[in-house]
């Protein structure tokens, strides 16, 4: 699915719930949480996806390339030789694509995960059963930390791709260094981008778990 269809297909998903839930008086807080993690859907919908050209074998290849046994060859004790952070640099980039895929693919369970929620939700009013006290406390405090969470994506949005597209045609040794930070700036952010999807389709099973319905 390409960016501007997840947009269109977030928003629409957002605004069906946002609509069906317009004037159900909801002292449980279950429709104020389905607002804030609808929010949250369409955030982890909109993060940037690392272009392939930038992550591929290649630039590392030809990095490679213009090592010479007179370079690699440093004082025992200095930091990481070139080719040792090249190694590195390569080790990264795999890690960087793992892990870029890992968050496709729970953008996908997040956003499964949000529509069985909501259907949950529904069943769950129509059987007329109600939350406890303790169990109202608790998707409040779900609510809120989803709102973090939805914050965290949002301020993470360009950041991967920029960083990457901008070490386009700067491959080579002079600047090995920013070259191997910007990788492990990258991957950082994604790591924490996939944490906090993890953590959303784990409160969506805990809010889940929280409405089930006793089967007749």
């Amino acid at each position: 699915m390409n960016r501007t269809l997840r947009y269109i297909t977030a928003g629409a998903l957002l605004a069906i719930v946002s609509i069906a839930l317009v004037g159900c008086a909801s002292a449980d807080g279950l429709t104020r949480f389905l607002l804030v993690a609808g929010q949250n859907v369409e955030t982890a919908d909109s993060l940037d996806d690392i272009d392939a050209a930038d992550v591929g074998d290649d630039l590392v290849d030809d990095l490679s390339f213009a090592v010479t046994e007179s370079v690699m060859l440093l004082e025992e004790g200095t930091e990481l030789t070139p080719a040792e952070k090249i190694a590195e640099i390569r080790r990264l980039r795999g890690e960087i694509r793992a892990t870029h895929d890992a968050i496709v693919l729970s953008r996908e369970a997040v956003r499964a995960g949000f529509q069985t929620l909501r259907d949950d939700v529904a069943a769950f009013r129509a059987s007329g059963e109600t939350l406890t006290e303790e169990q109202r406390a608790r998707v409040l405090e779900l609510t809120a930390e989803v709102k973090e969470i939805n914050a965290a994506l949002r301020d993470s949005i360009g950041l991967c791709y920029q960083r990457m597209h901008a070490l386009r045609g700067r491959y080579n040794l002079q600047n090995v260094d920013e070259i191997l930070a910007a990788h492990q700036d990258v991957l950082a952010i994604l790591a924490a981008r996939q944490a906090h999807l993890v953590r959303i389709q784990a409160i969506f099973a805990e809010l889940d778990g929280m409405i089930a319905v006793p089967e007749a």
